[in-house]
C-alpha cells in the first residue's frame, strides 16, 4: 500500500487548519481512491515540548471544500509516537488534518506528520 503524506509541520505552536488534499486524483493502495472506501490514517508525533502538552488533531473531509466533516479524531497527543487507525466510513475525496486544540504552559510545541492510505 501507497501512503499520501497530508500534513507535515515543525514546532506547531497553535492552532492550525491544513492544507486540502484532493485524492479523487491520487492512487490509495494502487488504486484510484473509492469514497465509498475507509482510509488508515497515521499520525507521527515528534519533538514534544513545554510543561503537560496537549495536543488534539481532527482528520477532516469534504465533497466540495466548504462543508466539513471530522472522520476521526486524535485526543491527547501527548507522546513522541507514531499512531494508526483504521476509519470504517466513507471518506469524501478532500481531506485535510486540523490541529483544534493545544493546551499546557512553557509554550508547548510539536512536529506533525500524518498520512492517509
Amino acid at each position: 500500500m501507497s501512503a499520501r503524506l497530508i500534513y507535515s509541520k515543525d514546532a506547531i505552536v497553535a492552532t492550525d487548519e491544513g492544507d486540502t488534499h484532493d485524492l479523487s486524483q491520487s492512487l490509495i493502495a494502487g488504486e484510484k481512491h473509492n469514497p465509498e472506501s475507509g482510509a488508515r490514517i497515521s499520525l507521527k508525533s515528534d519533538n514534544i515540548s513545554g510543561t503537560n502538552p496537549d495536543f488534539t488533531v481532527l482528520i477532516q473531509h469534504s465533497p466540495d471544500g466548504a462543508e466539513w466533516f471530522t472522520a476521526d479524531t486524535f485526543t491527547a497527543v501527548t507522546l513522541d509516537a507514531i499512531e494508526s487507525r483504521e476509519i470504517t466510513v466513507a471518506i469524501h475525496s478532500l481531506v485535510r488534518a486540523n490541529v483544534s486544540a493545544i493546551s499546557g504552559t512553557d509554550t508547548p510545541t510539536v512536529d506533525l506528520d500524518i498520512w492517509i492510505e
